[in-house]
């Protein structure tokens, strides 16, 4: 009876431990995903590894309970912590296998050729600009063509009003660029 209420307190104490280091690690994870330069990337994964070895003794810990037969009342739980455990360090070891990747190994370069969607839409924008102002520039190259080719004649009010559309297309360009 005794042992089983020692049991009952381990088991309550590895779950609570469990807990606490997960939402320490998720915390964690955070500040790692949004780190803005290399080396406070690094400390993060550092501190990552220190709560993912905690995380494996109370895993290991686990097992033990699991195989036993003193425990088979909670199971069921043991093995939702095992598995909560193991997510934590598959995640971890995705980032490290990141971490470690060469950037001109063919892995790092298939990497870099998939780009994130934010860096995406901002590839599409520019794209869009570029080809906006290129347009642009084609127009005002056909405008000009146009207005020297009629200048040999009188004063012309079709001129003028092309003259007036180059001057809108610079302008447009000067707010693209």
């Amino acid at each position: 009876m005794a042992g089983a209420r020692k049991l009952q307190g381990e088991i309550d104490k590895c779950f609570r431990a469990v807990n606490e280091l997960s939402e320490q690690f998720e915390a964690t994870w955070e500040k790692a995903e949004n780190a803005a330069n290399p080396n406070q990337k690094e400390k993060f994964e550092g501190e990552l590894k220190k709560l993912i070895k905690k995380l494996q003794r109370f895993r290991e810990n686990i097992k033990t309970w699991i195989a036993g037969t003193e425990a088979k009342a909670h199971e069921k739980q043991l093995k939702e912590y095992r598995r909560k455990i193991e997510v934590q360090m598959e995640r971890y070891r995705d980032l490290e296998r990141d971490a470690k990747t060469k950037a001109y190994s063919k892995e790092g370069l298939d990497r870099q050729a998939r780009l994130d969607p934010e860096e995406q839409e901002k590839q599409e924008k520019l794209d869009w600009i570029n080809k906006t102002m290129e347009e642009l520039r084609v127009r005002i190259d056909l405008l000009e063509a146009s207005i020297v080719k009629k200048k040999k004649g009188s004063k012309n009010p079709e001129a003028d009003q092309k003259q007036q559309w180059i001057l809108s297309h610079k302008k447009h360009i000067g707010r693209l660029e």
